[in-house]
Formats: C-alpha cells, sequence, structure tokens
C-alpha cells in the first residue's frame, strides 16, 4: 500500500492514523518505520500545516506551548484569536493564564506596530 504513495501522502496518511487514534508503535509497524520516525513525520507535518495555515499567528512572537495550543485548536487567523474571550481561551486545553497573558500582550503590542487608518 505504502510503496506507491509519495512522502506526502505517506505523511498524511500517518497523521490521519493517529488523528484515528493509532498509537506511534502501531503506526511504525504499519509503514515499517521507528516509533521515533513516526513522532518526526507528525511533527513535521504539524509544523507545514502551522505555517501555511497561520502565518500571521506564527509572526505573533508566542511561545511554543502558546502557539501550539492554538494551532491544536484550528485557530488559524489572527482576527478569529482576537475575538475570543478568555474564558474561551483557557477552555483550550494545555492553555493557562500565563498564556492567555501572553497572547492579549502579544495582540497588543501587534496592534500598536500597525499603521493608523
Amino acid at each position: 500500500m505504502l510503496s506507491g504513495m509519495t512522502s506526502d501522502e505517506r505523511d498524511a496518511y500517518v497523521v490521519e492514523l493517529r488523528r484515528m487514534g493509532f498509537t506511534l508503535s502501531s503506526i511504525g509497524k504499519e509503514i515499517g518505520v521507528s516509533t521515533a520516525r513516526v513522532r518526526q513525520l507528525i511533527a513535521r507535518c504539524e509544523y507545514r500545516w502551522a505555517t501555511a495555515t497561520a502565518p500571521g499567528i506564527r509572526g505573533l512572537g508566542l511561545s511554543c506551548r502558546a502557539f501550539n495550543c492554538i494551532m491544536r485548536s484550528n485557530i488559524t487567523t489572527i482576527d478569529y484569536l482576537r475575538k475570543m474571550t478568555d474564558r474561551e481561551l483557557l477552555g483550550i486545553s494545555n492553555l493557562g493564564r500565563g498564556s492567555v497573558r501572553e497572547i492579549r500582550a502579544a495582540l497588543a503590542k501587534r496592534d500598536e506596530k500597525a499603521p493608523d487608518a
């Protein structure tokens, strides 16, 4: 099955298996690679997705924790992020008060740099 796939197709297949609840070990056995390699493939896909879909959010300069929490919640635009309440942000898994303060500060700093209309 995997022999006719491109590397991008294989990566998408790995991510899909992970989303379906397969363990890293079982995915590795399925495609014939180590668990560490599966972890690398998933991280590469997440990075590609994040940079392709959220260049603005990446430009906020958030910590890895805050950025990854936002990305895993499928928040892809700064406008959507700005419209969220603190309560909604705190509802995101692994995003605490410190990260919410960091996000608010980054948004405020970005707004200060924006040219006056």
